[in-house]
């Protein structure tokens, strides 16, 4: 059978994320409504936290759906506009599929591209983590001696495999094109045969093509049966497989239940609805429970048949949990609409009869008292049934809860934060499992936790789980080995010639600058710019003064190429700080409520400045005295870049799936443009950088990689070897090691060598590296289930 190598999956990274919540409906049902316009959702939510002030101070539970609507909004706002439609999901699909076909069929193409992991690929744990994980599971095997094998699978960065309990991983996905995991089982007969359901079942940051299958311990991957049309919006959640007969499992899916008897070769919808979670009875797997939004279902054959045997009043999510200290016990936890804890309901009889347990305090929240009103029971829900005690519960979802009586009363186990009382293990908790009697494991934001003393202690075990999710980086250019990049949900993190350190705990780490002539002095962002220094290289950081105006997700600043103190900055105005950003003065004039998204100094004339966002440019010629308004030849501007020997010669990208307008060039200043798309395949372009000393070659980064093109290539030239299929969102030049760098969205850390010598002619390609990168014997074929292209080996 043929190795399934380039399984192609929407990158749909940032879809419709997961704290907007509404008393009247489930929010995750608002923003996941692709028949809706993006200005009508964020029309919504403006009108929802119309008046009130969001800032740093704000309590998180003040401002729980706020930041990661946020999120959402600036991933999607630069890739809708104008229009505000969203893209069909399977574009991003289809034109990477076209660029690997037509990159196999340059058989005497030379490797162009050596990219190396640089980080992060560890983490102490607690508040800190390397990115978010949805699922795990132990090898049925696992005894913690002669085997420990884990699997776990993230949100955006594949399946990832330890044989040490943890010690080091791997991951054998990385042509999945940063695929989303929900839930990951394993055939206990054989436990070489793995089935993996894809997609990212709870924030939807990537959409399922169904499930796929190994035969080998997870080296290689195949299709199964149940291969969802990429236009259907399908997101699998979570998967069950009967250990009698190990050809049944059974998917729960927000387009109902699916079933196959034969090992995943057909699968047939069973039960239509919007399901969330499918359990089997431990005694018996031919009763299998499966919960959708309100209701709980229960099937006596198998997961053939089903009946309705309790609906929960105010319910808009319920997870489920068995055990198998006793088969009779079903326990359903249900968060409703502000996604605060609804209840804890249990069923004594094997899921015939439900009955409520408790429903306060509110253990969803972020309290440690649980006196919060909301929470954020749509994006993380979780529980699990101590295997020899079923009075033994436990509920994950901003922090850890226990209960020792069924769940009628409630102890803090794990905070988000610091905490005098318990343990500080990083917030979200996708996933409570246990493995073995008394190995109790979390998959949350930040990674992988796992108690083996009842919550007591946690161990952080995900170093080597390489999923992180860059916004921004900043390298130096006085030490090659410095870079420092803000990271989603997991702040900043700096990396030096002996390791990666997190910076400051600001939640999202945002954009990053470092004084190009002295290296101690560098900057951190978080949401809305949040402004920090260091001036001892990131040993320690100050809080300090931002400029009296308001700022985007993602606020824009820059060093001064030619004054190394002073820093421009992007809010809804243009603000300058000579003092290292002690001071601020707004330099711009023109009238702007929008925030702006780029701020670019030229390094060939400091008085030349650039500020834009998706649709407006302004620039001005003498620091801000006077500003002029140019006109775009396209919308959806995403990143603009200078010559550095004249800042009239201008580069400017756009985001958005129009295709052939991608990249445009002027040479007056923004009076005329070219059309220099190319090539470039039609996905965001989301990033551009110039390298100096070269026949005017500059670099993007793009949804699915990194191109460059100077002045004497004929067309853009692909330089993704060896690089993982991934979001692109920054890049960097270390001139002194020549060498370029790239922040991804799901994969941390990249650096390829720039090709030709240093300040030499650029040349075509860059030694082959990798052999094993290479493509050998591809071939394309259509998938009419897929409705796509698929390259086989």
């Amino acid at each position: 059978m043929k190795n399934f190598l380039y399984l192609i999956l929407l990158l749909g990274i940032g879809l419709f994320s997961n704290e907007l919540y509404s008393q009247e409906k489930p929010p995750l049902w608002m923003i996941k409504d692709y028949n809706r316009n993006f200005y009508e959702i964020q029309a919504d939510f403006n009108k929802y936290w119309e008046g009130k002030v969001i800032t740093k101070e704000t309590p998180r539970e003040e401002r729980m759906g706020w930041k990661q609507f946020k999120r959402w909004e600036w991933f999607w706002e630069q890739r809708v506009a104008p229009s505000g439609v969203f893209p069909n999901p399977g574009h991003t699909y289809l034109e990477y599929a076209k660029y690997r076909e037509l990159k196999s069929k340059q058989k005497d193409r030379k490797q162009a591209g050596d990219w190396t992991f640089l980080g992060p690929s560890s983490s102490s744990g607690g508040y800190w983590g390397l990115g978010r994980l949805n699922c795990v599971i132990e090898d049925p095997r696992y005894d913690g001696v002669t085997n420990k094998t884990i699997f776990v699978g993230a949100a955006s960065g594949g399946v990832w495999k330890t044989t040490n309990a943890g010690q080091t991983w791997a991951t054998t996905t990385d042509e999945f094109a940063a695929l989303g995991i929900a839930d990951i089982v394993i055939n206990p007969s054989n436990p070489d045969i793995i089935y993996v359901a894809t997609g990212d079942g709870d924030a939807t940051d990537t959409y399922s093509f169904g499930v796929v299958k190994s035969t080998d311990g997870g080296n290689t991957w195949n299709l199964t049966g149940l291969q969802f049309q990429i236009t259907n919006f399908t997101t699998c959640r979570r998967m069950v497989i009967n250990p009698s007969n190990p050809n049944i499992l059974l998917v729960a899916t927000n387009n109902g239940l699916y079933r196959t008897t034969n090992a995943g070769t057909n699968w047939t919808s069973v039960q239509n609805g919007d399901f969330w979670d499918v359990k089997l009875n431990p005694a018996d797997p031919n009763i299998v429970y499966a919960a959708s939004t309100n209701q709980i279902y229960r099937s006596n054959n198998g997961g053939i048949n089903w009946t309705s045997v309790s609906s929960i009043s105010g319910s808009t999510r319920i997870a489920l949990a068995v055990t198998p200290a006793d088969s009779a016990s079903v326990y359903a936890l249900s968060s409703n609409g502000s996604g605060a804890y609804n209840g804890l309901y249990r069923s004594t009889n094997s899921g015939s009869s439900f009955s409520l347990v408790s429903s306060t305090p509110n253990i969803l929240s972020s309290s440690a008292t649980g006196t919060g009103t909301t929470g954020q029971g749509w994006y993380d829900l979780s529980i699990a049934i101590d295997p020899t005690n079923a009075n033994i519960v436990y509920v994950g979802g901003v922090n850890i809860w226990k209960s020792t009586n069924g769940g009628a009363n409630w102890s803090l186990r794990a905070y988000w934060t610091s905490s005098s009382s318990v343990q500080t293990v990083h917030a979200d908790h996708h996933m409570l499992y246990f493995g073995g009697t008394n190995r109790l494991y979390t998959a949350n934001d930040g990674g992988l936790d796992v108690s083996t003393n009842g919550g007591v202690n946690w161990t952080y075990l995900s170093s080597g789980v390489c999923v992180t999710q860059y916004y921004r980086i900043a390298t130096s250019q006085t030490n090659p080995s410095v870079v420092i990049g803000g990271a989603q949900d997991n702040s900043s993190s700096l990396m030096t010639a002996s390791s990666f350190t997190m910076t400051m705990a600001t939640g999202d780490g945002m954009d990053q600058a470092i004084n190009p002539s002295n290296g101690n002095t560098m900057f951190t962002s978080s949401y809305y710019g949040d402004l920090y220094r260091s001036t001892n290289g990131g040993s320690s950081w100050t809080d300090i003064s931002e400029p009296n105006d308001n700022g985007g997700w993602v606020t824009p600043y820059v060093i001064d190429p030619n004054n190394h103190t002073t820093l421009v900055a992007g809010y809804t105005g243009v603000w300058k700080s000579t003092n290292n950003g002690t001071n601020w003065i707004k330099i711009s004039t023109f009238t702007n409520s929008s925030y702006l998204n780029i701020v670019h100094v030229a390094p060939a004339n400091s008085n030349y400045i650039y500020a834009g966002y998706s649709s407006a440019l302004w620039r001005t010629t003498d620091g801000g005295s006077t500003w002029s308004q140019i006109t775009l030849p396209f919308t959806s501007l995403s990143s603009l870049t200078t010559n550095h020997s004249n800042p009239d010669v201008i580069w400017i990208t756009m985001s958005g799936y129009s295709s052939g307008n991608k990249v445009f060039k002027s040479t007056n200043g923004g009076q005329s443009w070219q059309n220099i798309s190319g090539n470039l395949p039609n996905v965001p372009c989301n990033v551009v950088i110039y390298q100096p000393n070269t026949d005017n070659r500059v670099w993007v980064g793009t949804d699915i990689g990194v191109w460059y093109r100077g002045d004497t290539d004929p067309s853009w030239v692909d330089y993704n070897d060896g690089l993982p299929n991934v979001i692109c969102n920054d890049l960097e030049i270390q001139y002194s090691a020549n060498k370029l760098r790239l922040g991804t969205y799901g994969r941390g850390l990249w650096e390829a060598t720039l090709p030709g010598a240093p300040n030499a002619p650029p040349s075509l390609t860059s030694p082959l590296n990798n052999a094993s990168n290479t493509n050998k014997n591809l071939s394309l074929q259509w998938a009419p289930s897929l409705n796509a292209c698929l390259l086989y080996t």
